[in-house]
């Protein structure tokens, strides 16, 4: 394998629904594209997610981080195994939380999405 790998649709874990979240956000058709779009970022860093939990369908202000207003907090799992949580901008990017220390968008270029 070249360093790429497919990049497949998680399952959503919790009680929060993608519909819940198109529903309760006047732009949620715009926070699904960035949901796909952090999902592909962490996928790209841990290829064993799969599956997301979103705490709370309206996008809010972060608790724990002031400057993040405007945010879906997010779990990432493999298995019933949390693997790294975040806070998803409605650009896609998504900071991760202290164990993860960064900030990630996915790069088109190095996955590639898997056929249905």
């Amino acid at each position: 394998m070249s360093g790429k790998h497919l990049i497949k649709a998680l399952n959503m874990v919790g009680t929060v629904t993608k519909e819940a979240i198109v529903k309760s956000n006047t732009n949620g058709e715009q926070w699904m594209s960035a949901l796909v779009i952090a999902e592909m970022a962490v996928q790209q860093d841990h290829p064993t997610v799969d599956g997301v939990q979103v705490s709370g369908a309206k996008a809010h202000q972060s608790h724990t981080t002031k400057h993040h207003t405007n945010i879906l907090s997010v779990k990432f799992y493999q298995g019933a195994k949390r693997i790294i949580s975040g806070h998803v901008h409605l650009n896609g990017m998504v900071d991760y939380s202290k164990g993860g220390s960064r900030s990630r968008s996915a790069n088109p270029n190095k996955a590639k999405p898997k056929k249905a």
